[in-house]
């Protein structure tokens, strides 16, 4: 199949480090609005992938991210 590339894994993992830099370092939070924008033009403007793929893959980076957090930061929260 010529297009198979649902949803985007380069949104996705960058979408979950930024969401990690957004949670934990609130002075970058514009710079990473900034890098997922451009990442997300750039790869549909050189039709590497759909709008759909975009979408669908920095949705699923947010919740990889929330869903890590929650496990991880349940123990992160009890040592403190």
């Amino acid at each position: 199949m010529r297009y198979s590339g649902f949803p985007s894994g380069h949104m996705l993992v960058v979408t979950a480090l930024v969401a990690v830099v957004w949670r934990f370092h609130p002075r970058y939070r514009p710079a990473c609005v900034g890098l997922l924008l451009v990442l997300a033009l750039a790869m549909i403007v050189t039709n590497y992938h759909f709008v759909s793929d975009v979408i669908a893959g920095t949705y699923v980076g947010l919740v990889v991210e929330a869903c890590t957090w929650r496990v991880v930061g349940r123990k992160y929260r009890s040592d403190l």
